[in-house]
Formats: structure tokens, sequence, C-alpha cells
């Protein structure tokens, strides 16, 4: 699955959603692995929303908030 660019302000959006949640810090380029292998197996139905928001280190609102930031589908139907 090829992913656009992430900016920079979507990044920092998700630091700070993990500082929330007491997660510590990933870099950029972790950030942009992690969200592409979990939303790939989100969308085809390898897991659930909220394991795949888990995995990131935020709560499933919050995933969702970021999906919906990216404009990329919240439901895997």
């Amino acid at each position: 699955m090829a992913i656009q660019a992430i900016s920079n302000q979507i990044y920092e959006d998700y630091l700070q959603l993990r500082a929330n949640n007491q997660q510590p810090p990933i870099s950029h380029d972790e950030f942009v692995a992690a969200l592409e292998t979990w939303y790939e197996q989100f969308q085809t139905g390898e897991c659930s929303l909220g394991y795949a928001a888990e995995q990131l280190g935020i709560t499933q609102i919050d995933f969702i908030y970021l999906l919906d930031e990216l404009g990329w589908n919240a439901a895997n139907l």
C-alpha cells in the first residue's frame, strides 16, 4: 500500500494524542510505518479499528480523528 506524505501537522497531532495517553513519542518514519501497517490490516479485516488504535498507542476515537484528518475511510466494509 503506497501511503501519501504525512504532514508535520498530522504527525504533531499524533504525538499529542500519544502524550495524552501517556505513550512515549516515536519518530515520523516509525509513525508512517506503523500507520501503514495497522491501517492496511484494519482495511483487510485482519484486525479491528480498536486493536489498530491500541497498537498505535492511541484510543479508538483518536484513531478515527486521525483517519478523518488524513481523509481515509474509518470503516472497512
